[in-house]
């Protein structure tokens, strides 16, 4: 596999040795379009990875054992706030599905649902920073690095990951943590943008290596501990962030 000794050849192994540590206090993880229209209701993804859903899950407990903000972006595809759909269907009109909104009762991936105070919020196009208001709330928020997960991956997950790069924000991309239309494409976009406008991460294995041990966080809590709190928590009790104004 091309992409496998991409990630292993010597020069990416050190720059992945030689990754800055991820502080608490200002990183968040930020879950792109991990829901059913692209994930549970496409088996086209779901063919190439499956390793994507422990991944997920694996990532979230890791923020969640830290106590580190959790975003939940979501697809929000409608006339009067995405001006492309018209062009985006001619190109895709022999496969034309509806576009996923993001409306309450929203649906979630079981192993991604969102837990009590995380955020939720729905963007109108493919990059996650533009008319949603992440930005805001991550500056708010006190949060200047940014590690992205979810789907897909040469899609929504680049286009987000330049947005967040481009605005300022440390980005880091899991790749294991992602998937897409067919393995090739995964691959090809990391192979293209990794390293290059976002900090490649191979596995949940080197996040692990950025972040404090449970012990040297603040009121750090033991992982099963955690989980039994997470699943308890596990409730539609999450929080829809006020989207930005749509264009008109």
């Amino acid at each position: 596999c091309v992409c496998v000794s991409f990630l292993t050849s010597p020069p990416a192994m050190e720059r992945i040795a030689t990754r800055q540590p991820l502080l608490p206090a200002s990183t968040a993880l930020v879950v792109i379009d991990v829901q059913p229209e692209y994930w549970s209701g496409s088996a086209e993804v779901r063919a190439d990875f499956p390793g994507f859903e422990s991944s997920v899950a694996r990532a979230l407990a890791l923020f969640r054992t830290h106590s580190m903000p959790v975003v939940h972006v979501r697809a929000d595809y409608r006339a009067a706030g995405s001006p492309w759909l018209p062009h985006f269907a001619r190109l895709h009109a022999s496969s034309a599905k509806p576009f996923p909104v993001c409306e309450e009762p929203l649906v979630f991936e079981p192993f991604a649902t969102p837990c009590r105070g995380e955020v939720v919020l729905g963007k109108p196009s493919f990059c996650a920073t533009l008319g949603t208001g992440l930005v805001e709330h991550l500056r708010t928020t006190g949060i200047n690095t940014c590690v992205l997960l979810g789907l897909i991956t040469s899609v929504c997950v680049q286009h987000s990951a330049f947005g967040l790069f481009e605005a300022g924000f440390r980005t880091l991309v899991l790749a294991d943590a992602c998937a897409d239309r067919g393995r090739a494409r995964h691959e090809a976009a990391i192979m293209l943008y990794g390293d290059y406008m976002y900090e490649l991460l191979p596995s949940t294995s080197d996040l692990i290596r950025l972040l404090p041990t449970p012990q040297e966080t603040e009121g750090g809590r033991g992982e099963r501990e955690t989980a039994a709190e997470t699943a308890a928590a596990a409730l539609p009790s999450y929080t829809m962030l006020e989207r930005a104004a749509r264009p008109s």
